[in-house]
């Protein structure tokens, strides 16, 4: 399995500060070979035994095994860099088609069902979408508002995120949306949440 494939397989189960090790790993994966590990947790912010610690997550030994790995991915025409123009297009469809296969293996009908039955439910709902979640967030709200009155966004220009929680309880749902590169806070939003008002994850 490539090293990306890897990072996003186990991608959820890594601590904040492994998470930006990792985001820092795919951001260079094109270029590893200049650096060295001290280097690259430095990039991170993070330190060298979290960086190593990594390594190890993934299934490799040490850096230099990372390195080799990317080495020989490289060799074999494996693109771990930006696509080039030619071609783009039937590669950028087919990993497309890669990512939903893969989320479509992880669907459970019965968690499906019963998300969607807590929100067509739910007293308010209310959308959480941070950075480059928060588009996701807004066009998720669009398409229950088709189906539903009382859902919100947050955060909006000028509250913070506690004050859009204030007043709500086990009646209400709360859908926190995330990708690669959440801020620090992320976790911490579901903490003040009583247990009823989130939805399965």
């Amino acid at each position: 399995m490539r090293i990306d494939e890897r990072i996003e397989q186990h991608y959820s189960e890594l601590g904040p500060q492994e998470q930006k090790a990792a985001d820092t790993l795919l951001d260079r994966l094109g270029d590893l070979a200049v650096y060295n590990a001290a280097e690259l947790a430095q990039l991170s912010g993070v330190s060298k035994a979290t960086m190593s610690r990594l390594f190890r997550r993934l299934g490799f030994a040490d850096f230099n095994e990372v390195k080799e790995h990317t080495r020989s991915l490289r060799s074999s025409g494996v693109p771990l860099a930006r696509q080039e123009a030619d071609g783009g297009i039937p590669l950028h469809l087919a990993q497309e088609q890669q990512n939903l296969d893969r989320l479509f293996d992880t669907l459970d009908d019965d968690r499906l069902l019963k998300v969607a039955q807590q929100l067509a439910e739910a007293r308010n709902v209310l959308l959480i979408g941070f950075r480059n979640s928060f588009p996701v967030a807004l066009h998720f709200r669009q398409q229950l508002l088709q189906c539903r009155s009382s859902v919100a966004l947050a955060p909006q220009p000028g509250q913070s995120v506690g004050e859009e929680l204030a007043g709500l309880d086990g009646n209400d749902v709360v859908v926190l949306l995330g990708f690669r590169r959440r801020p620090d806070r992320f976790d911490r939003v579901l903490k003040p949440l009583p247990p009823p008002a989130r939805a399965p994850s």
